[in-house]
């Protein structure tokens, strides 16, 4: 009955017309909640929606008592809801109740949709609120409609929707297909993380406005760096190797701060041989540098293999110091090894966390792997995991 009276005035038109609305749609599960509709000349095209399920259902409804060509609206209110929860008996409370967590987990997958569009790159978050107040804003979903053919099998049949969204406080999800005008894309979110092989003789800094060097700013796709990607920490102007970007601020903030001691192992180029057992305890005990003591743990020591990038000519002289630490002091690894006897002629980063170079040319970007992602997401607090 209350159902039936709100769609009597949401489509300006009489009780019984809503009641045929309603009985001409056969798969109903659950009370919609939102109906829109398109008039053509002989039948109104009307959608319900009960969450994830959509009901299309075609009906003739006099033009005249349609008062707009397309629009979104609540049709059914919270109190009304609250007058249908008094009249359950304890096992429909109940069955209402886990239903109403279920929804509400549901909920928490959506987000309003000027922060999605912040988010992404299209302005501020007051720009994005004026751009969803004009409805500017449209979302493409998908929604499956069953269709018979002669031989009576039902086939499931992917339908394409546009919703054009009513404001800013409309919740949608992070990942939507998003128009703006109607034609053009609205970029998705950039990934979590980015790998990239930093070259020497490049400044970690997105903009160098005090002399010719080269920077991040100018190798990193303008799109990403509007959508919130910034480099994870940083790495000296004459050091190179892996270098993670990031969209997320508070794993940047797990990936460099000391106390969640993510590792981070360097291979440094030294000339004197290297006594092995000595620089190890060296190294564990603790180095006195200008910015405090720093330990850091020995992996290996090698002759250092033929490299054409070299910037010493005599490679055969070099030896490798592969050690890791766990935090990212300036020019700490540096300092470190010259305190110990052992200046650094050349220092790459091979892997961060879980991260690995591997044979990323110098350079070059890549994806992170769904593995490296998932380390990524597990540093994060519970409620800050990205949602799939």
């Amino acid at each position: 009955f209350i159902l039936e009276e709100k769609m009597a005035r949401f489509f300006a038109s009489s009780r019984r017309q809503a009641s045929m609305l309603l009985l001409a749609s056969t798969t109903f599960h659950s009370t919609p909640t939102i109906a829109a509709f398109v008039r053509t000349t002989t039948a109104t095209t009307v959608r319900l929606y009960h969450h994830h399920l959509t009901t299309t259902t075609r009906i003739a409804i006099p033009s005249s008592t349609v008062t707009t060509d397309y629009r979104t609206t609540q049709l059914f209110s919270s109190s009304s809801k609250s007058n249908n929860k008094k009249s359950n008996n304890k096992n429909s409370s109940s069955s209402s109740n886990s239903k109403h967590k279920h929804n509400k987990k549901k909920d928490r997958d959506l987000y309003r949709a000027d922060r999605v569009l912040s988010n992404r790159g299209t302005g501020t978050r007051s720009q994005a609120f004026q751009l969803l107040k004009a409805r500017r804003v449209t979302m493409i979903t998908t929604t499956s409609s069953s269709s018979s053919s002669s031989t009576a099998t039902t086939e499931e049949e992917d339908v394409i929707v546009r919703v054009i969204l009513n404001g800013p406080a409309d919740k949608i999800p992070m990942d939507a297909q998003l128009l703006l005008d109607g034609t053009h894309e609205i970029p998705q979110l950039p990934p979590l993380l980015n790998i990239y092989h930093k070259p020497r003789n490049m400044l970690s800094a997105m903009k160098n406005s005090e002399d010719e060097r080269a920077h991040l700013g100018q190798v990193l796709d303008p799109r990403l760096v509007k959508g919130g990607m910034h480099p994870v920490g940083r790495l000296d102007y004459d050091t190179s190797g892996l270098l993670l970007f990031s969209s997320n601020g508070d794993l940047t903030q797990r990936l460099l701060h000391p106390r969640h001691a993510v590792q981070k192992e360097y291979v440094a180029s030294v000339e004197q041989t290297v006594d092995v057992e000595k620089l190890s305890k060296m190294l564990k005990d603790g180095v006195e540098t200008t910015e405090g003591v720093h330990t850091a743990t020995l992996l290996n020591v090698s002759s250092s293999p033929h490299n054409n990038d070299s910037t010493v000519d005599d490679v055969d002289k070099l030896t490798d110091v592969r050690l890791v630490v766990a935090e990212g002091k300036h020019r700490m690894v540096r300092r470190m090894l010259a305190n110990c006897g052992h200046p650094v002629v050349e220092l790459r980063r091979e892997r961060h966390g879980e991260v690995l170079l591997q044979d990323l040319g110098v350079g070059q970007f890549r994806e992170a792997t769904p593995q490296e992602l998932k380390w990524a997401e597990s540093l994060l607090p519970s409620k800050k995991k990205r949602k799939k």
